[in-house]
């Protein structure tokens, strides 16, 4: 647990503590009431307890000695979460044109897959998660950090385009997942493998032929959005149409993977889902980003 105190009459920042989990007791320390200069003018102790029956933790403030305030300050903390991603070119492409970013403190995740073959889709998916991923880092906007990313391909992706699928932690364990193009976000189910497609397909079928009809640098108008709440019991994933393309088509079925988030890291399981689709023919790149809860 981290505490972050701060002095209302003064306005001024004090200190930060970093508590363990302990069974009932979680930590103790103490702050020091600052005034004008630093000068510390006051001292108090404090305590952090944890209610089992509710799940509450309650911060109490001492003085002298004595509980002054019992104060609830959360209720049931929800288990953190964690996440790995992996990316290969597969079996028949000669570059990588997927690009992902995977960043857990901040609550970012993205899975970009580059529109352009010979006009070099990896400079733009590689110019998405960068910008896309560092604003989305300071300020939770997404439709800011999508204009962004797109105006960055026009100007310097040399006419290539990229999708983009991602999910941005708005508190804990709530996500707001969104995209354009083909890349996917599935919700799984640890207990029974259901995977729920959160995600739309900006997609035409031409002469049995997919196209992509909306992407960054080429139309990236209508960004699908949605919320979700990630439970213990359940995976999120990012992920681009090389793995995607094999789920629709029955050649990695959802008991294969329900395997493997039941019995890997998430960390192994990334990459043996990549494997997965390797081994069904890695007909294009592959990318995918696991979130799940520790267990």
């Amino acid at each position: 647990i981290h505490v972050r105190t701060r002095n209302a009459i003064f306005s001024t920042p004090e200190n930060d503590f970093i508590l363990p989990s302990d069974r009932n007791f979680i930590g103790r320390g103490d702050w020091s009431f600052l005034g004008g200069h630093d000068k510390t003018i006051g001292h108090h102790q404090f305590t952090i307890l944890k209610d089992e029956t509710s799940g509450g933790f309650f911060l109490t403030r001492m003085s002298v000695g004595h509980a002054t305030e019992l104060t609830k300050i959360s209720e049931k903390v929800p288990p953190p979460v964690h996440a790995f991603g992996a990316t290969s070119r597969g079996r028949q492409r000669p570059n990588n044109e997927d690009a992902l970013f995977v960043h857990p403190a901040g609550g970012v995740y993205l899975v970009c897959d580059g529109v352009g073959g010979e006009k070099r889709g990896e400079i733009a998916s590689r110019a998405a998660v960068q910008t896309a991923g560092s604003l989305l880092g300071k300020k939770r906007n997404i439709p800011l950090a999508v204009s962004d990313a797109n105006a960055e391909i026009i100007t310097n992706g040399q006419g290539a385009a990229t999708t983009i699928v991602g999910a941005v932690e708005t508190s804990p364990n709530h996500f707001d997942v969104f995209n354009l193009g083909d890349s996917r976000a599935y919700r799984i189910n640890r207990q029974t493998g259901k995977m729920d497609l959160l995600t739309r397909d900006h997609v035409e079928i031409q002469t049995s032929r997919k196209i992509v009809t909306r992407a960054l640098g080429h139309n990236a108008s209508d960004l699908y959005r949605t919320n979700i709440s990630l439970q213990e019991d359940e995976f999120l994933l990012l992920c681009t149409d090389g793995f995607s393309d094999y789920v629709d088509k029955g050649d990695i079925t959802s008991d294969q993977i329900k395997f493997i988030l039941n019995n890997q890291p998430i960390n192994t399981a990334a990459k043996s889902l990549i494997a997965l689709a390797n081994r069904a023919g890695g007909k294009d790149n592959i990318t995918a980003v696991i979130i799940g809860h520790r267990r």
